[in-house]
């Protein structure tokens, strides 16, 4: 039998099969035999061998298994000391390029994600990453840079047949993909520039409703531009003074639109509005200076013969009967509201504010049921944006895209998505609008109609309200409203709406606090803002 074992281990040998080999030399039988200690330096010799055959192909810890073999078998041979050393030290070495090539990786992965594509080829550059991590980002690289150049192409074909929104649209999807490129910068300089243009000669034409869609888009553009940030003003304070005169104050709306026109000497409709206003604003005190003024002292002095019983004594005239202000906390019977409601807020716009937790939308002529309906073909395919939880998903058939991506195929005639913020979404090619979340602590989303037409033409943003609706200034906002300083919030609880964070509010003539629910139909005003909401 140990005959037949000394034959099998020698056999081994010849066939390269050293761990065989090994298995049988180390019998106690075969290693006291003279011819098993020949086969055991041979076998030792042999894992040496490879041992080193693994160190120069990279591979230290099949090294180091080889090595730690020859050393259990043939004892503490310095050669095999050494070979298992060594490759104890490339197995670190390796451990610390794997490392740095993951680091590489993830930093490469983080320029990509944030538009910064020649830092993101400044890492492949060094020459840290591994074979895999290189590959996988140097084809995500090569897919940018092509998506980024489709949406240039795009962008200066949209430009060229003056779809001026469908530019602004691939303009930002290119500078989001590559922030440095350099096409992309010069094209988005030359539409902010044509752009401001446009706005600055409908401000002088009277062209409101076009001055304040393309404000709209140079917001997404440039929203940090100095002719931007004027136009805004300008057109906020165009809204202050509408204000103004559907609550029949026209001088206050006079002194708004000299004001105007003092910085924009070409609007020849500023001054003759405000001289229109002048004329009214004299009308009406002329009234009031003259015999019909004497209604507002006769009128509560006819009231008191008509309801007072005989002998009470008359009121006093200087000194009208006030209704003494509620107590804080006290409890107020609450109107209900719908889940539609319409949000007007002094110098920011008119507001279509959804409670459901599920929204349809579609053309208002279409024959399914729609919450918001918007102006377009009859025929238009109806979507719905619903919440989930925190994320919003869009389920819709066929003719709705997705990032210019239709939902439906052949073998799916209906489908979903999960929506992200800059989502954009469209009905038909004249009925497209953006999904975002502007606040990331608020779970409530909005849908910007940037292609698309609400019956109320003032309208231009619809609100998805879950918990709150931020009203604020700057972009981080459902409602963005500069003259606030700190942001004030609408909250929903027990099914009504409730203000918190504003100060000295009243709600029509009345003082109320963050305890008072909100009515509708009722002017509510605070320091910096003011609005009105009305159910749908």
């Amino acid at each position: 039998m140990l005959f037949l074992r000394l034959r099998q281990a020698e056999v081994a040998l010849a066939d390269d099969r050293l761990d065989e080999a090994l298995a049988l030399v180390q019998r106690p039988d075969v290693r006291s035999h003279r011819k098993g200690q020949e086969l055991v330096t041979q076998v030792t010799t042999g894992l040496l061998a490879r041992a080193r055959k693994w160190l120069s192909m990279d591979r230290p810890a099949d090294a180091a298994m080889d090595a730690d073999k020859a050393l259990r078998l043939a004892g503490a041979m310095p050669e095999a000391v050494e070979l298992k050393a060594q490759a104890a030290a490339a197995m670190l070495d390796s451990q610390q390029r794997h490392r740095k090539s993951a680091e590489a990786v993830a930093k490469a992965r983080f320029h990509l994600n944030q538009g910064r594509l020649a830092t993101a080829q400044q890492f492949v550059n060094r020459g840290e990453l591994s074979t895999g991590g290189l590959a996988a980002i140097m084809e995500d690289l090569s897919d940018q840079t092509e998506r980024a150049r489709a949406s240039i192409d795009k962008a200066r074909a949209a430009i060229a047949r003056q779809d001026y929104e469908s530019a602004v649209i691939e303009l930002l999807a290119a500078q989001k993909l590559d922030s440095t490129n350099a096409q992309a910068t010069t094209l988005i300089d030359q539409l902010h520039r044509d752009l401001s243009q446009q706005a600055t000669e409908s401000l002088t034409e009277g062209r409101l409703d076009r001055a304040m869609l393309l404000e709209q888009r140079l917001t997404r553009l440039a929203p940090h531009a100095l002719d931007v940030e004027q136009l805004r003003q300008s057109l906020g304070q165009l809204r202050t003074a509408w204000d103004a005169i559907d609550r029949g104050q026209p001088r206050r709306a006079e002194e708004i639109l000299r004001r105007l026109y003092s910085t924009m000497n070409n609007a020849k409709w500023l001054r003759d509005g405000a001289d229109r206003l002048a004329e009214a604003a004299a009308a009406i005190e002329a009234v009031r200076g003259g015999p019909m003024g004497l209604v507002a002292t006769v009128k509560a002095h006819h009231l008191h013969e008509t309801l007072a019983p005989p002998g009470a004594p008359a009121p006093m005239m200087s000194a009208p009967r006030m209704t003494p202000p509620p107590i804080p906390g006290s409890p107020r019977r609450p109107t209900t509201l719908t889940n539609r409601l319409l949000v007007q807020v002094d110098g920011a716009g008119s507001f279509v504010v959804v409670r459901d937790s599920a929204v349809t939308l579609g053309p208002i002529s279409s024959s399914s049921r729609v919450q918001v309906g918007f102006v377009c073909e009859p025929n238009t395919p109806t979507a719905t944006i619903e919440r989930v939880e925190d994320d919003y998903f869009l389920r819709g058939g066929s003719g709705v895209a997705v990032n210019d991506s239709p939902m439906a195929t052949a073998s799916a005639p209906t489908a979903s998505k999960l929506l992200g913020a800059g989502d954009r979404i469209a009905l038909s090619p004249r009925c497209r609008m953006m999904f975002a979340m502007p606040v990331p602590a608020s779970t409530t989303a909005t849908i910007d109609l940037s292609g698309a037409r609400h019956p109320r033409s003032d309208v231009r943003r619809i609100i998805l309200m879950d918990r709150d609706v931020v009203i604020g200034p700057g972009g981080a906002s459902h409602v963005r409203v500069d003259s606030l300083t700190d942001a004030i919030v609408i909250i929903q609880r027990d099914g009504q709406l409730y203000l918190k964070g504003a100060t000295a509010v009243t709600m029509g003539d009345q003082p109320i606090d963050e305890t008072t629910p909100l009515q509708p139909g009722q002017a509510i005003r605070g320091a910096g803002f003011g609005l009105v909401i009305t159910p749908m």
